[in-house]
């Protein structure tokens, strides 16, 4: 299974600030996925530190080839560029490599620089003055395993790339412009998040936010509009991770980011949520209003991958799922083939074969494509490609 790390969500929630931690990100990527090569490429009108396009796993004259000459022969910027934005995609099924098998682009590029016929990529954005997208390369030996991981991997960076990119914009327009844009990117963001001050209160927050904090299960807000955890175990933790996150920085590091993360969990029933913790600070270029030139915010965003408890009743109750079923189908829900999840389930293939079928003839779906949709859904409202 490949999974995003603790890590790499702090990593690229650092570069909404910090235009260089990008790199680390794409190499954490490729650290996931070994074997690997990741490429990203990002043009921004309106920001102030463009992305450009970086790369983690190719080489040098790799990257200067497919600049100076390959990148015009490449049959795959037009399907690219016609998916629609954050659905992954696999290009084995948008335009299989064998389809132009032959030609200068497939033979003298994709297999001359170590075999990176497959690919799964992400458009983040296509707009007219901006464009962002993540494509993860690999060869045919990696292809069976990391078409679906791959793409797993895209699906569950997808909402946290486009954050990164969006606030990076924001907080390169003008100071009386970034207030309203801020207010913008927060109530823009499909996940629960909002702007604090240094001593947690309540500054800006989208009605996801709001609506958790009304339900007084993760987050809660005090007659002070000071918001913390609702598991008061959770103060101290939540309270350092603020203060951390927007303590003073010599002024050569003022617009670099802090992230943090930290799980919340929903009492007795288990279910939990992460919550991430990232640093805004003042500067000269990036200053808001309401910061009065000191060290400023903090953006809070909650993720609710982490309820799994409560996804697995929803699916046993709607589908009449075994446990043995659910464990399955999560598996191949997050990436894994069916061997792989066979092997750690430890079972035979063929048992895993015969309940992967069950599976099929409960959801309603007919190929494991359609059970990552399902599941999918069930977790990020996203669709299979």
């Amino acid at each position: 299974m490949s999974a995003p790390t603790d890590r790499l969500i702090e990593l690229i929630a650092s570069a909404a600030i910090n235009v260089d931690a990008w790199q680390d990100v794409l190499d954490d990527v490729a650290g996931i996925l070994p074997g690997a090569k990741i490429m990203m490429h990002a043009e921004d009108a309106d920001a102030r530190g463009n992305v450009g396009l970086i790369h983690s796993g190719f080489s040098a004259e790799a990257i200067r080839r497919y600049i100076e000459y390959y990148s015009a022969l490449n049959p795959w910027t037009k399907s690219w560029l016609a998916i629609p934005t954050m659905t992954p995609q696999i290009s084995d099924n948008v335009l299989p490599a064998a389809a132009f098998a032959g030609s200068e682009y497939h033979d003298d590029f994709l297999l001359k620089y170590d075999d990176i016929r497959h690919a799964a990529g992400i458009k983040i954005f296509h707009e007219a003055d901006r464009v962002a997208m993540v494509s993860i390369h690999y060869g045919e030996p990696l292809a069976e395993k990391y078409n679906s991981a791959a793409w797993a991997l895209l699906r569950d960076l997808g909402p946290h790339l486009r954050m990164a990119l969006e606030v990076s914009r924001q907080l390169s327009r003008s100071p009386a412009a970034a207030a309203a844009a801020m207010s913008d990117a927060i109530n823009a963001m499909p996940a629960p998040a909002c702007l604090v001050t240094q001593q947690g209160k309540l500054v800006l927050a989208n009605d996801r936010f709001i609506a958790e904090c009304r339900t007084r299960k993760y987050i809660v807000a005090d007659a002070a509009n000071r918001i913390r955890p609702a598991d008061y175990r959770l103060h101290g933790k939540f309270d350092a991770l603020i203060r951390n996150a927007t303590e003073p920085r010599p002024l050569a590091e003022t617009q670099a980011a802090t992230s943090f993360t930290m799980s919340l969990s929903a009492g007795q029933a288990g279910a939990k949520s992460m919550l991430t913790v990232v640093g805004i600070r003042a500067s000269s270029q990036i200053a808001l209003p309401w910061t009065g030139g000191r060290p400023s915010h903090a953006l809070l965003i909650i993720d609710h991958a982490a309820q799994s408890e409560e996804r697995q009743a929803s699916l046993v109750a709607d589908f009449a799922l075994t446990q043995a079923e659910y464990q399955l189908a999560k598996l191949i829900g997050d990436g894994q083939s069916l061997r792989d999840a066979a092997d750690c389930l430890n079972i035979s293939y063929e048992t895993a074969r015969s309940r992967l079928k069950i599976v099929f003839g409960k959801t309603g779906v007919h190929r494991q494509a359609g059970l990552v949709a399902l599941m999918a859904g069930r977790n990020r409202n996203t669709r299979a490609p």
